[in-house]
């Protein structure tokens, strides 16, 4: 008496068909790609594999890839680096790291116009001076090219809006040099509130 330990009839041969279809399609694979070096090597089967999982296959859901099945997204080939690139949102990459930054060391967000006066810190032989200027022309989101005034003679210089701040007189100051320090001399900022209280 034959006993069967499978529990499956010797006529249902469904998996074992599709192994069977899988193996040859394998070998039949390793044959072509190792046609020239006589030998199926572990690059051969890592090409076949990649290719297999990432072609589309009918037997998958919707008949996508098995790859895609699997993640849930399409992954990426070689052939992929030929397209190009989704245009991101302006503003959009890294916005939560950005504000999570600014929050937590209490950055604020500075935009300076043409026309505008400002200070621009600038640094010589190990000392920073601020000199008064004009913004001429915005450069990108953080740079701006600044007119210098010092002594009469104007001078271009591209700044960064950190180095930058706001100023209000129209008369023009005398540039100080101080050692450290981050935010504009005090004289600057004290001239401007004078004005400014008493038009």
């Amino acid at each position: 008496m034959i006993s069967h330990i499978s529990g499956l009839l010797p006529t249902i041969r469904s998996p074992t068909i599709k192994a069977e279809r899988f193996v040859d399609s394998l070998m039949r694979g390793l044959k072509k790609l190792s046609k020239a070096e006589g030998s199926p090597t572990l690059e051969h089967l890592q090409t076949f594999l990649s290719v297999y999982r990432s072609a589309a296959n009918r037997n998958t859901p919707q008949s996508t890839s098995p790859a895609e099945a699997f993640l849930g997204r399409p992954v990426r080939t070689t052939l992929d680096l030929l397209k190009k690139p989704a245009p991101e949102a302006p503003g959009a990459k890294n916005l939560k790291q950005n504000e999570q930054f600014n929050r937590r060391h209490g950055a604020n967000k500075r935009d300076f116009e043409e026309d505008d006066l400002v200070c621009v810190e600038q640094h010589f032989r190990n000392t920073k001076s601020w000199m008064p200027g004009r913004v001429i022309e915005r450069k990108g989101s953080v740079h701006c090219i600044v007119s210098l005034e010092n002594n009469g003679t104007p001078k271009l210089v591209r700044a960064h809006v950190n180095q930058m701040r706001s100023r209000y007189d129209t008369v023009v100051p005398e540039p100080t040099t101080q050692h450290c320090g981050k935010s504009c001399p005090m004289k600057y900022t004290f001239q401007s509130l004078q004005r400014y209280r008493l038009m």
